[in-house]
């Protein structure tokens, strides 16, 4: 771990603690909006934070409570392309949903950390992939 930083949970406002690693750093910087995001559980709230090249949070929202899987099911993962994406050209959201397309996330756990119905995040996928910014969406069995 190279530093901390803290951050506010947006849902209660508690104080949480975020660990800045080199990998942390390396994902931020290989992303194509410049940020990483970090998902911090802390009781059954679980908090998006969004953590930028140099280590610096640039935000963070409330995910929901943590959830069970009831059933496997098909994991469908956006994978991005590289393409770095105009800030200005992009809503709130579509920002945050690029931000945690990992190439390792679920549509289903993106759907979750954004608060978002599963149906959302599809189209938000195939949004950002008609765009260029999603080189496809992997389905995982």
């Amino acid at each position: 771990m190279l530093a901390v930083r803290r951050v506010k949970c947006p849902c209660c406002g508690e104080e949480l603690v975020v660990p800045i690693t080199t990998e942390l750093l390396e994902e931020a910087s290989r992303s194509p909006t410049g940020v990483a995001a970090v998902v911090l559980s802390h009781g059954k709230e679980r908090v998006v934070v969004y953590v930028d090249g140099d280590g610096e949070v640039q935000g963070a929202s409330c995910a929901g409570t943590e959830r069970e899987a009831v059933i496997e099911e098909i994991r469908e993962v956006p994978v991005p392309s590289g393409k770095k994406p105009d800030p200005r050209k992009l809503s709130e959201k579509e920002w945050r949903f690029l931000a945690l397309c990992d190439g390792k996330r679920s549509l289903r756990e993106i759907a979750g950390l954004l608060g978002i119905t599963y149906q959302e995040a599809r189209l938000l996928a195939e949004k950002m992939r008609s765009r260029g910014y999603l080189r496809e969406v992997v389905i995982e069995l």
